[in-house]
């Protein structure tokens, strides 16, 4: 397990671009590199999970039951609970720019549902997602110091 030495404080309130900076065995990484390390990490601490077996899930056997549907006043209720000042996503759709025309996105939000839920298929842009490394202690000294935060787009 490789062990990393905190430069900055990661408090998470800074105006520069990179919250913090680890580096191993006192070499400097770029951004770049520091992403993809923690993202190796978090996918070798994964990488002991078995693979799923998607024939033992009743959802991917025949069912009997139809294709549930969206309406779209249901639809609106929801774009209409949107809190105005949460970050955006990584699709830049402000949420307060979805919550002034949520009575105008309602009927295309609404078929994009509909038509995921017939097809089985989610919108790709609807499955990225920006992972930021937060530190579970004050002074992270390993990787396994932070745990991964996801901000994924409001819509989806």
């Amino acid at each position: 397990r490789q062990c990393w030495r905190a430069v900055n404080v990661m408090s998470g309130r800074t105006n520069s671009q990179s919250c913090f900076t680890l580096e191993p065995d006192d070499v400097a990484l770029s951004e770049g590199e520091l992403a993809e390390s923690l993202n190796q990490y978090f996918a070798t601490v994964a990488a002991d999970i078995p693979p799923l077996d998607t024939s033992c899930l009743p959802s991917f056997l025949p069912s009997a039951r139809e294709v549930p549907t969206v309406h779209s006043h249901v639809v609106c209720k929801k774009v209409l609970q949107v809190k105005r000042n949460k970050a955006m996503g990584p699709d830049s759709i402000s949420p307060r720019i979805i919550k002034e025309f949520a009575y105008e996105l309602t009927e295309p939000v609404t078929k994009i549902f509909n038509k995921s839920f017939s097809t089985d298929e989610v919108p790709i842009l609807w499955k990225c997602s920006n992972n930021i490394p937060i530190p579970k202690v004050k002074q992270p000294l390993c990787e396994s110091d932070t745990r991964p935060i996801s901000l994924t787009p409001i819509l989806s």
